[in-house]
């Protein structure tokens, strides 16, 4: 399908052993996501504010342990709080994450006194629903009563089964406590411009616990120094449905064939996405940005909105430098989307972090011109 537009140049065929490399050398990154979620059991459970407990718990003398809050469901279950629930906890409760994290820090009293903040506020809820997302003993998420359930599991078995259906190939991945990513190529090396060869693939991300949508995404990849850039949203399925029901289990029938509908809906993104015509407003994109001159002063200007500082000046040295390998080379937007993709694989950036530098990266390189479907 896409023989017309895949390069056979001599740096093309270089660019081949090194995608090769980078497929291989990923295989057991791909197989541990997919066993931390297969082996992540979710229990959920929807209760009234009202009826909730929070008390403090201390440290157990444990080092870098600080005192935190538990929640106490109707049920009687005590749960610990991941950091992702009681972020959401907080926000709910009108209580800014910041200030809620700043009593933790005082020991035990500030704790008790979240904990009394908590109980008072979720106690005059007036009937307020809410669902409690929980594995083994800890809350991950604390959600509206019309959280949507796209669960991962389902829509990560569909998304590598239509992956492999396209002949395309994991090659990275991870898996955190609240949010799971899969990044699948095409293994065709493209050339936009000579000596320039790249890969393109397919974003997907997801979370049962609140931390982001259902999305696919096309992102393209140099084959010289990895720097990626995420291009144009193709699917965004938001976690907002209909009020559910007291009786989960009542419900279960409803949520099975909601998640069937959209995993359908992914299977025909996947299929969109990898169209040689989707491949090729890309390869424009990606020429028209390497033809855009930009100077070092523009150029830092257009970071200040959206990096840090010591960001900024780390991209920009990048971009000023005279490297041509890790960096296409002219003063353009496409070397200075290369120079924030490239800071975004720095040592101790975390992968929220990296996503959004990848994001924006693929934002100065321009709208490819396909479109999010949102449901």
């Amino acid at each position: 399908m896409l023989n017309s537009l895949q390069s056979r140049s001599e740096a093309a065929s270089a660019a081949r052993v090194k995608m090769e490399e980078v497929i291989h050398k990923n295989i057991s990154q791909t197989a541990a996501v997919i066993e931390q979620v297969q082996n992540t059991v979710i229990e959920d459970r929807i209760v009234k504010g009202s009826a909730l407990d929070f008390k403090a718990m201390l440290p157990d003398g444990q080092d870098n342990q600080r005192a935190t809050v538990t929640l106490e469901t109707p049920d009687g279950r005590v749960f610990g709080l991941h950091e992702n629930a009681l972020t959401q906890i907080a926000d709910r409760a009108g209580v800014p994450t910041k200030f809620a994290n700043e009593l933790l820090s005082k020991g035990d009293w500030g704790a008790e006194l979240l904990a009394e903040n908590f109980k008072r506020i979720y106690g005059h809820g007036n009937g307020t629903r809410y669902l409690v997302r929980s594995v083994a003993d800890q809350a991950r998420g604390f959600l509206s009563d019309k959280y949507r359930r796209l669960d991962v599991r389902p829509m990560l078995d569909a998304f590598l089964g239509e992956c492999l259906e396209a002949k395309a190939r994991p090659i990275q991945g991870f898996a955190t406590d609240v949010r799971v990513g899969i990044r699948a190529i095409l293994p065709v090396v493209f050339e936009p411009i000579d000596g320039e060869c790249l890969v393109f693939g397919i974003n997907w991300h997801n979370s049962d616990f609140g931390r982001g949508a259902n999305s696919i995404s096309l992102f393209m990849m140099r084959l010289w120094c990895l720097n990626g850039a995420t291009m144009d949203e193709l699917l965004k399925q938001v976690h907002l449905g209909k009020r559910l029901d007291d009786n989960l289990e009542y419900s279960a029938r409803t949520i099975e064939l909601d998640t069937m509908a959209n995993i359908s809906k992914l299977r025909d993104v996947v299929r969109f996405a990898f169209r040689e015509e989707n491949i090729q407003l890309s390869l424009n994109a990606i020429k028209t940005a390497a033809e855009q001159k930009l100077d070092p002063k523009a150029a830092k200007e257009l970071l200040r909105s959206r990096l840090t500082g010591a960001e900024v000046e780390a991209a920009i040295e990048a971009y000023n430098s005279p490297d041509v390998v890790m960096l296409p080379p002219g003063n353009t937007k496409y070397r200075l989307s290369n120079a924030i993709s490239w800071i975004s694989q720095a040592e101790g950036v975390t992968t929220d972090r990296r996503l959004e530098l990848d994001r924006f990266a693929g934002e100065l390189i321009g709208k490819v011109g396909t479109a999010a479907v949102e449901v």
